[in-house]
């Protein structure tokens, strides 16, 4: 089996990630971590609607941009072993 890993971050449409990209080996993990992130900004409804988009479609597009300090979140599958972080 290829090896695989997950990208995530956030940001505004049409540019550059203002948090990311960050890596990981679990898809999991990217969304709990952007989960964590934006917590203070969702409401219950949001965080499980974004919970579903990200698992589903891998994207999701903040209800409230200004409240969340981010348009959208998104994680994606890269292939290869996972980098490290200098975080």
């Amino acid at each position: 089996m290829a090896q695989k890993h997950y990208s995530y971050g956030s940001g505004m449409r049409g540019c550059l990630f203002d948090y990311g990209p960050h890596f990981c080996e679990h898809k999991t993990d990217a969304i709990d971590s952007l989960l964590n992130l934006f917590d203070d900004s969702l409401s219950v409804g949001e965080a499980e609607t974004m919970r579903v988009n990200l698992l589903d479609s891998g994207f999701h597009a903040f209800e409230n941009p200004s409240e969340a300090g981010a348009q959208y979140c998104e994680v994606s599958e890269q292939p290869g072993e996972c980098p490290e972080q200098d975080d």
